[in-house]
């Protein structure tokens, strides 16, 4: 009758439940070991129940797909790592590192086009890493000379780098000089709005001396405001150098020296002396340059400075 039977099928429930769910865990286990077996090394049995399992089994499959792009690479499959370390970063955009890679790779590579939009991406999706990506950026497009795109670039970071605004000021208006006269235009119109809150004047001074008007450029950088910014005062000497008026470099340089420290005082000692063709005040200048404590950022401007003005005194001294 009804009153035997009622207790049968609660006990059938009950273990119809306890069976369907051990029947769930163990395929659960056994796709853990499949997924183990394949390469999804980081996905784990609890993660099968978890509200963020899809989430964990992308990582899981990105883990895979830049171990698969590592074993690629090392076997010479330049493309086929490429478009494995792609799937990588696409199943886990989170992935700022991966990212950063695959971005690099691109460019050498000469994907420029999808190498500069994963860098964007990474901007965007990460600003914490905005000042690092930037940086990893423009090496790029100085090494491949896209130089509208590095100046757009340095000009969206002058006004937010904080102490290192000035690198990126300076990496501007050395794109703006290699601009071709048929981008001149275009670069200098983008870029003045962008940074003559934070460095005004110096924009115009780069247009004037562009244009052959000497006397213009110099009578625009006499009027910057009091160059207490290390870049302003590195600016005032280079240009100085740069137009050839000597004096006014050394008088820059005598009246900076605080500003720019000793590092930069005997570098544009070096620069003034061996462009004055007096040799052997360059060469006390240089090797103060490269005095010790020797640093990666000593060794940097030094060689630089041996390409730019090769002398046979300093380099007995380097």
């Amino acid at each position: 009758d009804a009153a035997k039977v009622r207790p049968f099928w609660g006990r059938a429930f009950v273990f119809g439940v306890v069976g369907a769910g051990l029947t769930y865990a163990m395929l659960t286990l056994a796709a853990v070991l499949t997924f183990h077996a394949v390469g999804y090394k980081t996905l784990r049995y609890a993660d099968f129940f978890s509200p963020a399992f899809r989430t964990r089994f992308r990582e899981a499959q990105a883990g895979y797909y830049a171990n698969r792009a590592d074993e690629l690479f090392k076997g010479g499959d330049y493309r086929g790592g490429l478009l494995a370390l792609s799937i990588a970063y696409n199943k886990n955009p989170s992935d700022w590192a991966t990212g950063l890679t695959l971005a690099r790779l691109l460019q050498r590579s000469n994907q420029f086009k999808i190498g500069d939009e994963v860098y964007e991406k990474l901007r965007t999706d990460f600003p914490e890493r905005t000042e690092e990506v930037s940086a990893v950026w423009s090496e790029a497009l100085l090494f491949r000379g896209d130089w509208l795109k590095l100046a757009r670039l340095a000009a969206s970071r002058v006004p937010v780098a904080g102490p290192s605004r000035g690198a990126w000021m300076s990496t501007l208006v050395y794109a703006l000089r290699k601009l071709p006269d048929s981008q001149a235009n275009v670069g200098y119109a983008e870029c003045r709005p962008m940074v003559n809150d934070v460095y005004p004047g110096v924009l115009d001074a780069e247009v004037a001396l562009r244009n052959h008007d000497t006397a213009r450029a110099r009578s625009i950088v006499a009027g910057l405001a009091a160059p207490s910014d290390p870049y302003l005062a590195q600016y005032a000497v280079e240009f100085a150098i740069q137009t050839r008026d000597f004096t006014a470099a050394s008088i820059a340089l005598n009246a900076l020296q605080n500003v720019l420290g000793p590092f930069f005082g005997n570098l544009y000692a070096a620069r003034i002396a061996a462009d004055k063709g007096e040799a052997s005040l360059a060469a006390i200048s240089f090797g103060n340059l490269v005095s010790r404590p020797v640093t990666l950022d000593k060794l940097d401007f030094a060689c630089a400075e041996l390409v730019r003005r090769p002398a046979l005194d300093r380099l007995n001294i380097a």
